[in-house]
């Protein structure tokens, strides 16, 4: 995979965010008893659910998804249901085995094709193709090819009638996928960075010559500004006969109520994640409208015999939630069981809420990204400091018991412990790269054990996305078990086996680790339980973060006191606006190798 710089100048910029204008918006109204939807198309759409197949009070699952498609048939509509990718693997219900618990629910559903995500390459492409090959739709990657020969690793397209509506459908993976999955995951694999406009131009071209009255880009790509140029936002700059883009990879939330999320004339539509929304597009042959059902749409409010409602002790209103589908239901509950038979078990306790959101261990060191450090670095007794990604830390730890079943959910991936060497130069390196994107969030953030250091992010990032240019400009007063780096000498870092393959932005380890790198025979859940267990006061210890990593936001006044520093983890996130779009377009812009 090239590394090329990427410029992107604020014209451009200006350009695509005009381009994203204001389209006709339908509010999504579910069919009642009597409604005729007779000739008309429903796309339901999930993307990003990371094995959310079951209803928990937050996410729908994916008996959700089969009630609303029942729901619309019953009605008359013609019904498709698409995923965008991220399905696989996440949660142990499906983690736990291999996939397989997730394709036989989507199955049970009737989904009609998915585009792959990087998390779904986790279990390496050839698991992939066996489980594409227990699925009962394809599996659309028109830029997926052997390197070997560039033929096709999935199907390119698919074409299927709907009543009067033929609808065409080809999918896309990111590139990302080569950093955003074990490397060693895709190894003979090619994305074909350079040429998505043009695959996506040459599929469109041969969809419309089969006759297909609609053409859907089946995505996972995402429109986060870092992970420019492999947005689906930059294909539709190029390619404008695309009808309707279903996306995922960035978690992003569109056509939620307003205006229609249309980019240079085509609608993307993208649900957020964790089936906490599940999309709605319709079309009549003439008008697509796009919106979102929510888990609250698919509740009732409970009520006593009298019809008043039923308050909780709160004063709110009870709710019952009624958007499932009875047969699937009883399916994900068999696959939940057996699971929790097995990761059940208390490992431990907290007293204190063990912070892995999202946002959170992306952008800054929290509690439970010590505690991951700490408990790789005492699973490595020879190691000098322990480095792990944020990214890899996927939910928080409730107060009270930690179950296997916690901890699975926490760290899903199924990491080794591995250590690496590197010379103090290398070290300042991959800090440097590592923390590229902050005060913004992404999954290579490190959250560190024996190791402390500043970043300023008052400072622009030098040099591409894996490889800085002046490595220490951001970074700065790095120690090392209290002792300054020294660039010439030689550290042993523990670590995941992800980053020791070069993921993320990691990509100095790799080489190393062939040279030096011993792969510890323990796997990260084992580690945090044997560390956890060994913690004797509930983990009050980590109530808050240890001050490991400070960040910097206002430059020092020259011959003033000391900027304070603000105390980590206490930052508030802020959202990302237009603003942001056209000011990062006069610098260099990096790929975002995330979510």
């Amino acid at each position: 995979m090239k590394k090329g710089f990427r410029f992107t100048a604020i014209a451009i910029a200006i350009a695509l965010v005009m381009s994203i204008m204001s389209g006709a918006f339908a509010a999504i109204v579910l069919p009642g008893e009597g409604s005729d939807l007779s000739g008309q198309l429903v796309i339901l759409h999930t993307n990003d659910s990371h094995g959310r197949i079951k209803e928990d009070g937050t996410s729908m699952g994916m008996s959700a998804v089969k009630y609303l498609a029942d729901l619309y048939e019953s009605a008359g509509a013609n019904v498709l249901i698409l995923d965008a990718g991220d399905t696989l693997h996440g949660l142990p219900i499906v983690t736990a085995s291999r996939g397989e618990t997730a394709v036989a629910t989507l199955n049970a559903v009737g989904y009609n094709a998915m585009a792959p995500g990087n998390h779904d390459f986790n279990y390496g492409y050839e698991h992939l193709l066996e489980l594409s090959e227990e699925m009962n739709f394809p599996v659309l990657a028109a830029n997926v090819t052997y390197e070997s020969d560039g033929s096709l690793v999935f199907d390119d397209n698919a074409v299927i009638d709907c009543g009067n509506i033929k609808v065409g459908i080809f999918g896309m993976a990111t590139p990302e996928t080569v950093t955003k999955t074990n490397p060693n995951n895709v190894i003979g694999l090619d994305f074909n960075e350079d040429s998505l406009a043009a695959i996506a131009q040459a599929q469109c071209d041969e969809l419309r010559e089969l006759g297909c009255d609609l053409v859907i880009c089946l995505a996972h790509l995402g429109d986060d500004e870092s992970s420019i140029p492999y947005r689906s936002t930059d294909i539709l700059a190029e390619v404008t006969d695309i009808d309707l883009v279903i996306d995922g990879h960035s978690h992003s939330m569109l056509n939620n109520g307003g205006e229609a999320n249309i980019v240079n004339g085509t609608l993307v539509a993208s649900t957020g994640d964790y089936t906490k929304n599940i999309g709605v597009v319709t079309y009549d042959g003439q008008q697509l409208d796009a919106g979102l059902v929510h888990y609250d749409d698919l509740c009732t409010v409970l009520t006593d015999d009298d019809g008043n409602p039923i308050l909780d002790d709160q004063g709110e209103p009870v709710k019952e939630f009624i958007g499932f589908d009875p047969a699937v239901t009883e399916q994900v509950q068999g696959y939940y069981d057996e699971m929790m038979a097995i990761y059940s078990e208390t490992i431990g306790q907290t007293d204190v809420l063990l912070n892995g959101t999202r946002e959170f261990v992306r952008t800054q060191e929290t509690n439970l990204g010590d505690l991951a450090a700490d408990a790789i670095l005492a699973a490595a007794p020879e190691a000098d400091f322990a480095l792990t990604n944020g990214g890899g830390i996927r939910a928080d730890v409730q107060i009270g018991d930690i179950t296997r079943y916690d901890l699975f959910t926490v760290f899903p991936f199924g990491n080794m412990v591995a250590t690496v060497d590197l010379t103090g130069a290398q070290v300042l390196t991959i800090l440097e790269a590592a923390a590229h994107a902050c005060p913004e969030a992404d999954g290579a953030f490190p959250q560190v054990s024996g190791i402390t250091f500043e970043i300023h992010t008052y400072l622009d990032y030098e040099g591409e996305y894996a490889n800085p240019s002046n490595p220490g400009s951001r970074i700065k007063n790095v120690k090392i078990n209290g002792e300054p780096l020294d660039l010439e000498a030689t550290y042993t870092m523990a670590t995941n086996d992800f980053l020791a393959a070069g993921g993320d932005t990691y990509a100095i380890l790799a080489e190393n680790y062939q040279s030096s790198g011993i792969l510890i025979g323990v796997n990260l859940e084992d580690a945090l339980i044997n560390y956890i267990q060994n913690i004797d006061d509930n983990c009050a210890s980590y109530a808050q973060p240890a001050g490991r990593i400070s960040i910097i936001d206002t430059a020092p006044i020259p011959g003033g006191p000391d900027t304070p520093v603000p105390p980590t983890g206490a930052m508030t996130i802020v959202g990302f606006g237009v603003a942001a779009v056209i000011s990062g377009a006069c610098v260099t812009l990096f790929r975002k190798r995330s979510n």
